[in-house]
């Protein structure tokens, strides 16, 4: 299925029947029928987990490996959204948050195996990604990620605390 298409796939067959259960012959019969499979796209992404950011001078970074299924040889979007940016800042732009409601924004882009990176903004639609072929469509635990995400904040001078963010991620058929 790795390397199939999505679409409906059909296939007829026939039953032939020679006796009866007592051994007696009916003559010849023959049942014809038509099987059909149906293959939708399927997406699946896995993998993801907590990112710690390290210090790097004046801002801080982090990256992290995953994987995105795509059964069906079809392509599919990524949406990755914030938290912080949906319930606080109503904006466009990713950003950290400690309890004292102070913000460290962040950049938040995306590789895939194939080398494409995309820099994404809050709640956007990345379109066109392309599946991966075997063997790293089987997304098997963490032995066959596709995609690295990587964050990097801007200036963290004078940051105290511990500041957070939940991205949720979103992929689709394209």
């Amino acid at each position: 299925m790795n390397t199939g298409t999505t679409g409906t796939y059909e296939g007829f067959f026939r039953v032939n029947s020679r006796s009866n259960t007592d051994g007696t012959s009916l003559g010849t019969a023959f049942m014809p029928f038509k099987v059909s499979l149906n293959v939708l796209p399927v997406i699946q992404i896995s993998g993801l987990k907590d990112i710690a950011l390290s210090p790097q001078g004046n801002s801080a970074t982090g990256s992290h490996r995953f994987c995105v299924f795509s059964m069906g040889n079809v392509r599919f979007n990524l949406r990755v959204k914030s938290e912080v940016a949906e319930e606080v800042l109503y904006t466009k732009r990713y950003s950290l948050k400690n309890g004292d409601a102070n913000y460290i924004p962040y950049n938040l882009s995306i590789n895939d195996i194939k080398g494409a990176r995309k820099n994404f903004r809050n709640n956007y639609n990345h379109t066109g990604w392309n599946y991966t072929p075997s063997p790293h469509y089987q997304c098997q635990s963490n032995t066959s990620p596709n995609m690295t995400l990587n964050i990097n904040t801007e200036s963290i001078n004078g940051a105290t605390g511990v500041y957070r963010d939940t991205l949720t991620f979103t992929v689709t058929p394209y």
